[in-house]
């Protein structure tokens, strides 16, 4: 007669469910971003074109690299730069880009990525906002983090949080406009209160903080 240990099934049980509820996260996902895709949102900032917010795809890549190099993207020195390893997440469904495109000439002014990595705790973490040298302090950033609002809120997310350094003034002082408050004073990952995945810590190590808005 066969042994069974009850707790070896109730692990196996455990995983299978998890793995269930992952696919049917992803495939969620897949639907409402192709939504969003199909009818993006846009918004007027104040004295500029109109802006297309709406989640990237492999053909905005190559801009999106561009960017990278352009606005002072980390790059860890390979071929396999930050932003491939983002895009990489995007297309595993563990993260989301969205971008922000110039509704007259279809530039790339900007781009953030959600990390999805918390979403059993019902909150989403925003990293790597960057903005086009050309276009800041017109409110691109502020349409991005709007988007991704709405985006989340889809989703019932509960929480945004985002990641900034101390040093950004800029930053600070618009995510506090926005509702943001600290929640992590960027000293080790290991009090950050959000499971981040290992490719986040590996390439975004502190200092930095998290700062945090209920949505």
């Amino acid at each position: 007669m066969t042994n069974f240990d009850v707790t070896q099934i109730e692990e196996l049980l455990r995983r299978q469910e998890a793995e269930r509820q992952e696919t049917l996260r992803k495939t969620e996902l897949v639907r409402r971003l192709a939504e969003l895709g199909e009818r993006p949102v846009v918004i007027q900032p104040p004295g500029r074109n109109p802006v297309i917010l709406r989640p990237a795809t492999a053909l905005d890549f190559p801009d999106i690299k561009d960017l990278h190099n352009e606005a002072g993207g980390l790059n860890d020195g390979s071929d396999a730069s930050l932003a491939g390893k983002l895009y990489e997440f995007h297309e595993t469904m563990r993260s989301t880009i969205c971008l922000a495109r110039d509704n007259l000439n279809n530039a790339l002014l900007g781009i953030a990525c959600i990390d999805w990595s918390a979403h059993q705790l019902k909150t989403a973490l925003v990293v790597n906002v960057l903005v086009a040298t050309s276009t800041r302090r017109q409110g691109i950033a502020a349409c991005l983090m709007q988007f991704i609002e709405i985006l989340v809120a889809k989703f019932e997310h509960h929480q945004l949080a985002v990641m900034v350094m101390p040093t950004n003034a800029n930053a600070l002082s618009l995510y506090k406009k926005l509702g943001f408050v600290q929640i992590f004073d960027g000293s080790t990952w290991s009090r950050c209160p959000f499971p981040l995945n290992s490719q986040v810590q590996a390439n975004v190590p502190p200092p930095l903080c998290v700062y945090s808005k209920m949505i």
